[in-house]
């Protein structure tokens, strides 16, 4: 209710329209959301965030091309948006990818001070299982013990 608002008293800032648009996403309203970014995008076409909001939209979607192009335009404006490479490493898989996800999926976690476990089991899943293991281990190294991490080095 507070952000229709803000919308209908200042209608010109893209930010709000992002915002709003991310938020449908959160709630599946797809048409809601692609609606408020292209209100976004007619505002500011290279607002931050936009362009990976949409990515991230159009992985949702199951569009993986359509992120992929998002997700590079993002990545041209800050190559290190951890968000928008782990997305990219997403989008990447679902093309059939697994090395540019990987690759994707390193660069984020060279910039994610305190990543989640579920990171390094995601880029564990795309690795032969030895090179998955010694990922493993480094991620159980920099983050400490984490029974998840622990559990799938097990079963390698």
């Amino acid at each position: 209710m507070r952000l229709n608002a803000e919308i209908a008293a200042r209608p010109g800032n893209p930010a709000h329209y992002l915002t709003r648009g991310e938020l449908y996403a959160k709630h599946e309203a797809w048409d809601l959301a692609e609606a408020n970014f292209l209100l976004a995008a007619e505002l500011a076409p290279t607002h931050p965030g936009l362009a990976r909001a949409r990515g991230a939209l159009a992985l949702a979607q199951r569009e993986p091309r359509a992120a992929r192009e998002f997700l590079d335009a993002a990545l041209v404006r800050d190559p290190r948006d951890a968000t928008a490479l782990v997305l990219r490493a997403r989008a990447h898989v679902a093309l059939g990818s697994r090395p540019a996800a990987v690759d994707d999926l390193d660069a984020a976690l060279a910039v994610i001070a305190a990543p989640p476990p579920e990171l390094f089991l995601e880029r564990a899943a795309l690795l032969p299982p030895a090179d998955a293991l010694r990922g493993l281990d480094a991620a159980i190294a920099r983050v400490g013990p984490s029974i998840s991490l622990q559990l799938r080095a097990i079963t390698l």
